[in-house]
């Protein structure tokens, strides 16, 4: 999004770089310590996820997430809620090369 207002100043590749990161960082330091703050309502998407997973992996299912998250916060986010202990592997969208471009 920081990149779609920068090209609307018309700002330099250079100052619009610095623009986007100077907003992205500032966008995820925000989320961070919103979802880690003491009393934060993240939580699993339903109760019984542990379980479900459980259920996978023991019948011999592989369980790998994906997020759009930057790869420090998923990491924080997926340790906060042990899923770091239930999954087989997650990557960041981070992670994954753009192939489609429409």
């Amino acid at each position: 999004m920081a990149a779609h207002f920068a090209a609307r100043a018309q700002l330099s590749a250079v100052a619009s770089a610095k623009v986007e990161a100077s907003v992205n960082a500032h966008f995820e330091a925000r989320l961070e310590a919103a979802y880690m703050a003491e009393g934060s309502p993240l939580a699993h998407i339903d109760p019984s996820l542990p379980d479900y997973l459980e259920g996978l992996r023991k019948a011999g299912v592989k369980v790998g997430l994906n997020t759009g998250h930057p790869r420090p916060l998923q990491a924080a986010i997926l340790a906060k809620l042990r899923l770091d202990e239930m999954v087989d592997a997650y990557v960041s969208a981070q992670d994954v090369s753009t192939w489609c471009t429409a």
